[in-house]
């Protein structure tokens, strides 16, 4: 059995970037964060994902675990042709499996310093629509958002095409399917900063969109967007299991 002691010789969690550019010092002042769920990333299963969660319940009092899984839905269109109500079905039963599977790691921790919450959850608020129609206004007035979220989408695309997961939709279909998705993504984020939870953090790069905001590039983005901090770590495997 893996004990937490072998884990923390295991395994080191190292801060790659903050944007904006702050201190830690400064950083972890905010005693809130929030860590958003990418379905099917390999980060938030087994021993790196308990290791994250114990490094949050570390240096923060309270973490907003964000499950994206209705959000999910695009990618399932983009990768499997998924359609609609069938794409949404499979992300909400990838969620349902992911907090199966994540209920073992946090009932380690303590109960007050995690909550869990899942994307649909999200998209009926007001703040929620608010952000969005702001977003996509800005798309279509702005040329520097809409080339930052081109780029963006374009990147992930090529990015899976490498990987040997390249889409089963023709590639304009793939990158429009993808700007949604960071569109409602971004629109989250700006609800989640409303509400208290100003700093993500997240195992892996942040975005050329979110870092161009980060940047302050995009004056009339909404204004919660422009308090966002985001945290990108490293998780890193040190050395083997102790016996």
């Amino acid at each position: 059995m893996t004990t937490n002691k072998d884990l923390l010789t295991e395994y080191t969690i190292r801060i790659e970037s903050i944007a904006p550019a702050i201190t830690q010092k400064e950083l972890f002042l905010h005693r809130r964060c929030y860590l958003g769920i990418s379905i099917g990333n390999p980060q938030f299963r087994g021993e790196s994902f308990q290791v994250l969660l114990e490094w949050i319940s570390r240096h923060f009092d309270e973490c907003l675990i964000v499950v994206g899984d209705y959000l999910q839905r695009y990618n399932e269109h983009i990768f499997y042709n998924r359609q609609a109500k069938e794409a949404e079905i499979e992300s909400l039963h990838m969620g349902d499996a992911f907090l199966q599977e994540s209920a073992e790691y946090l009932t380690r921790l303590p109960k007050d310093k995690f909550r869990v919450t899942r994307w649909k959850s999200y998209l009926d608020s007001p703040e929620y629509h608010k952000a969005k129609k702001a977003l996509d206004e800005l798309f279509v007035s702005s040329f520097e958002f809409r080339e930052s979220i081109d780029k963006t989408s374009t990147e992930f695309i090529s990015r899976q095409m490498k990987n040997k997961k390249g889409p089963v939709v023709d590639k304009k279909t793939a990158i429009a399917l993808s700007t949604q998705y960071l569109l409602e993504e971004i629109a989250v984020f700006s609800v989640l900063v409303e509400n208290g939870w100003a700093v993500e953090v997240y195992p892996g790069a942040e975005i050329p969109v979110l870092v161009d905001i980060a940047a302050g590039k995009f004056p009339h983005i909404p204004p919660a967007l422009k308090q966002r901090i985001n945290v990108e770590l490293r998780i890193i495997k040190k050395s083997k299991k102790l016996s």
